[in-house]
């Protein structure tokens, strides 16, 4: 947006913000209700360029599978009209898109996981936000003082947006600003990924006056853009920062012992180091991705992923279920500690308590049985280990033991093929009738055929089974996990979290 067109907005917008109006007769909730139905409005459902209103101690939601658009208008003498006012809850648990939307005290939003919130102009004074779904404030301005918390498998995605976020700000989810300027002048307090711009597109992304954490297991990655740290405000990194030619550091950002800062060095103002009585972390240059190496986006940093082939593959972030293919993951809100897919689109996984399930058409049914790890080759080979390292195969109604304390991992492919990591850290491969010793020693083995066998050693370092030896290979990096499918398709979580793929 042009410079001259932003300011004509801010001239027409700034009445808006400044002096609400009451709601217009009619446009009023006058009971909790979802937003669709005559009652919620008291007999008539919202009208066009009119103002709405949600008192306090009323809740309006927009129900799942159901979209809402209410566009902000003008009449003859210029007179806007289409404001939502929240005073009480509303929840977004279907598609939402207004033009302008206010919240002020006693107001609650929330947007659950299904949902998505689309706002053209906002103003948020008061009332907690909660996003556990979409949420994209696309606005020529917007102003956020209330307290925000973007959850895991979230997107906070702000727009075409001149943004103010003044309040309390958590994320636990992915907060990606492709927009023009969001300057934080509140706490900013980041568990999952921050991404400012991206590769080729420059975003400004303000820290003002506050002080921003990444906390341990977190990302910051600013692109060639403008992440722009004033005199006054401190970024703490326990995490991970990737710089892409986007800091611009006036203030400080310090690195504590678990924190790493990696890509382009800031000229004359590197990170400083604060760890007492500690070893501090060194800035490191980055690892770049090789070009057989393409990067898999994904919310967050799994610590566990599955691939049954390049269009198949899952894992687990922050306990939650992922989906996806190698070109891409997104979250659920499915809760699940372990995942594997198999070639055929046979889908098990691992609750937090050990509880087995599997994927039954569109819903997810218990298997009988406690498992720490189940591996998927296809619906007729799959295995589990339990938390005593005990080995079962599945044989279509129960689970056969195959070895009491003996294995710490196991992974299965389509063709039938098994290998596993001993409870010593050995490794071995199935011969149909039991395992046989593999030289070498690991902590984890992907098998993704008889050809397609990876295996990674305590020291993160990976390896590939040549069908005599093991092959070590340097560009997969340091990994955190591997994976490998029927189809050649191997991927690592780096270290740092990051995942890659090959081909």
């Amino acid at each position: 947006m042009k410079s001259s067109n932003r300011a004509s907005w801010l001239a027409l917008l700034l009445p808006i913000l400044a002096a609400p109006r009451p709601a217009l007769a009619g446009n009023t909730a006058v009971q909790s209700g979802n937003w669709g139905s005559a009652a919620t409005w008291g007999g008539a459902l919202p009208a066009s360029c009119k103002d709405i209103l949600i008192p306090a101690g009323i809740t309006v939601t927009v129900a799942s599978g159901t979209s809402v658009t209410f566009d902000l208008c003008s009449g003859g003498t210029g007179v806007f009209g289409g404001v939502v006012r929240v005073s009480g809850p509303l929840v977004v648990a279907g598609t939402l898109s207004v033009a302008h939307l206010e919240s002020a005290a006693g107001g609650a939003l929330t947007v659950n996981g299904t949902g998505s919130l689309s706002v053209t102009n906002m103003l948020i004074t008061g009332g907690p936000v909660v996003n556990k779904g979409v949420m994209k404030p696309w606005a020529p301005m917007g102003q956020m003082t209330g307290s925000i918390a973007n959850e895991a498998g979230a997107t906070f995605n702000p727009g075409g947006a001149t943004l103010s976020i003044s309040g309390a700000f958590t994320n636990r989810g992915t907060f990606s600003n492709e927009g023009l300027d969001v300057t934080l002048y509140g706490p900013f307090e980041n568990y999952g990924t921050l991404t400012n711009g991206r590769p080729g597109v420059a975003r400004a992304l303000t820290v003002k006056n506050a002080t921003l954490r990444n906390y341990q297991g977190a990302k910051i990655a600013s692109y060639a853009g403008n992440l722009k740290i004033d005199a006054s405000a401190k970024v703490v990194n326990d995490g991970t920062i990737e710089n892409s030619n986007g800091i611009v550091n006036y203030g400080s950002i310090v690195n504590t012992c678990t924190g790493v800062f990696t890509g382009t060095p800031l000229a004359g103002n590197q990170p400083t180091l604060d760890c007492p009585g500690g070893t501090p972390v060194p800035v490191v240059p980055p690892t770049p991705a090789p070009g057989e190496w393409p990067a898999i986006p994904s919310p967050g940093f799994p610590s566990r992923i599955s691939v049954g082939s390049a269009s198949r593959m899952t894992g687990s972030v922050g306990g939650m279920l992922l989906t996806g293919s190698t070109t891409g993951l997104s979250a659920t809100s499915t809760p699940m500690a372990q995942a594997s897919i198999g070639a055929d689109g046979t889908w098990w996984g691992i609750k937090a308590d050990g509880t087995v399930w599997r994927l039954s058409g569109s819903a997810w049914t218990q298997v009988a049985g406690t498992l720490s790890h189940v591996s998927i080759g296809s619906a007729s080979n799959i295995w589990g280990v339990n938390s005593v390292n005990n080995l079962y195969r599945w044989n279509g109604t129960t689970w056969i033991s195959m070895g009491t304390g003996t294995t710490s991992h196991v992974s299965a492919a389509a063709d039938g093929t098994v290998w596993a990591i001993t409870a010593a850290g050995g490794i071995a491969r199935w011969t149909g009738s039991g395992f046989a010793s593999v030289s070498g020693s690991a902590v984890e083995v992907a098998a993704g055929s008889a050809s397609n066998v990876w295996v990674r050693n305590s020291a993160g370092s990976v390896f590939k089974w040549t069908g005599s030896t093991w092959q070590q290979q340097s560009d997969a990096g340091t990994a955190r996990a591997i994976a490998a499918g029927a189809d050649g398709t191997v991927a690592v979580v780096r270290s740092d979290g990051t995942i890659y793929r090959k081909p």
